[in-house]
């Protein structure tokens, strides 16, 4: 508080009438309100606790609103990946896939209310291994894919080619990459 006061101070056109305005410049904040204390008269200084109130009430505000629209950016923002590996034996884990794919499965899926995104890959070091990268808007999203009919498909499919599942979940960084993390990314 003492910093955001001496901050403010140094903002308004009570600064002039400081004693001790050039300590309160290489100030950290701390010695803020000592200098606060040295307004010349007590009608400047009531006028310059008014603004300073009003400051910090106006940092409050901004405080909240972005905090709130933290809240909304995450609610938005945020989604969930799920990587789910089969895996099996003699192919079935690319038959899989690719009955997935020509049953038009996967296309219906895809246009499920949340689904932001549904792939398949196949690992360069296990081709016995197929990842989904199944990605929701929320969990909601992902309950109601779980009780469409799709998942009577693939659940068919699974015991067909006899797969076994590995899964991950991941829920997104609202905040995103990080400025350090951004330097290793060729866009």
């Amino acid at each position: 508080m003492f910093q955001a006061l001496g901050h403010f101070i140094a903002i308004n056109d009570e600064y002039d009438s400081l004693e001790g305005k050039d300590q309160l410049d290489e100030s950290n904040g701390e010695d803020a309100m000592e200098i606060v204390w040295k307004v010349r008269s007590p009608l400047g200084m009531k006028a310059l606790l008014r603004r300073a109130a009003k400051g910090l009430l106006l940092a409050g505000e901004l405080w909240y609103d972005w905090k709130r629209n933290k809240e909304s950016r995450r609610k938005k923002g945020m989604s969930i990946v799920v990587n789910i590996y089969y895996s099996g034996t003699g192919g079935n884990a690319r038959k899989f896939a690719e009955e997935m794919e020509s049953s038009g499965t996967v296309a219906e899926i895809r246009k499920e209310e949340g689904n932001l995104r549904y792939e398949y890959f196949i690992p360069i070091a296990d081709p016995e291994t197929v990842l989904l990268i199944d990605c929701w808007k929320d969990q909601k999203a992902i309950d109601r894919h779980h009780t469409s009919p799709m998942m009577e498909k693939i659940a068919e499919l699974r015991v067909k080619y006899n797969l076994h599942m590995r899964v991950e979940r991941y829920v997104s960084d609202e905040d995103g990459i990080p400025e350090t993390d951004s330097r290793f990314i060729k866009e």
